[in-house]
């Protein structure tokens, strides 16, 4: 089995493959618990790579961007707040589910 480029991959794909070292499948789990998750997936790989033009004052990145839907905007980052506290949200129930059962009395 050959390794996994990390370095071709954008954010929710590392995120996946994080999760994969684990034994754990993180967009299915998370599209399983929301429909929207998909949706999530995208709009955070927009997200990061949004942050990386923005970083290294790529144009073309963002002219990119812009043509997929996502104009640096205030409702832009405002869609992207409302993702990223979505997948926190789901994350916690997450934890909760992973959390060990307290002991029995």
């Amino acid at each position: 089995m050959q390794p996994l480029d990390l370095t071709v991959l954008g954010t929710a794909d590392r995120l996946g493959a994080d999760f994969a070292l684990l034994g754990m499948t993180l967009w299915a789990a998370l599209e399983a618990a929301n429909p929207r998750a998909a949706t999530w997936n995208k709009a955070l790989s927009a997200l990061n790579e949004a942050r990386n033009a923005i970083a290294h004052a790529e144009e073309g990145r963002l002219i990119a961007l812009r043509a997929d839907g996502y104009p640096m905007t205030l409702g832009t980052i405002r869609r992207w707040e409302r993702t990223l506290d979505a997948l926190a949200a789901i994350s916690r129930l997450g934890e909760q589910a992973f959390s060990p059962s307290p002991p029995e009395r």
